[in-house]
């Protein structure tokens, strides 16, 4: 199913709640994106002014295609991340908790082609020298 959604200013939100096999196009800047319990669920919007964030969802994506600062997935399996392209003033941060097979995919500079960056899902914690360190574990 298609669906398409127009923001008309920029201190909405958007909502997704309990959406199946469906594909969401939005124009406009919304001030947040949130989908909760979603599956199969793809959306594509230009920017929004703070997050998407997803929580309890399973194999759903986004597309930005101008600016996103934070990105939050929570409790998600195989969820994908197309980021807008990185240059110069523009930066994403992914924060993820008890998810699985989190991906970043992120545009080359010259827009060509992109690359996949899998989200760490693990992490370690020493108590060293009188502090906790913790680090990723990363598999290559």
């Amino acid at each position: 199913m298609e669906l398409a959604l127009t923001v008309e200013n920029t201190k909405q939100a958007v909502s997704i709640f309990n959406c199946r096999n469906c594909r969401l196009t939005i124009t406009g800047k919304a001030n947040s994106i949130s989908l909760e319990k979603c599956r199969g669920v793809q959306v594509a919007f230009p920017s929004v002014i703070s997050s998407i964030s997803l929580s309890d969802c399973q194999d759903c994506a986004f597309q930005a295609f101008e600016k996103l600062p934070c990105v939050l997935v929570d409790g998600c399996l195989a969820t994908r991340c197309y980021l807008p392209p990185q240059g110069p003033g523009a930066e994403t941060e992914i924060i993820t908790a008890k998810s699985m097979s989190t991906t970043a995919i992120v545009p080359t500079p010259d827009g060509e082609d992109a690359v996949e960056c899998g989200i760490p899902e693990q992490l370690s914690s020493k108590f060293k020298n009188g502090k906790m360190e913790t680090n990723f574990v990363v598999s290559e």
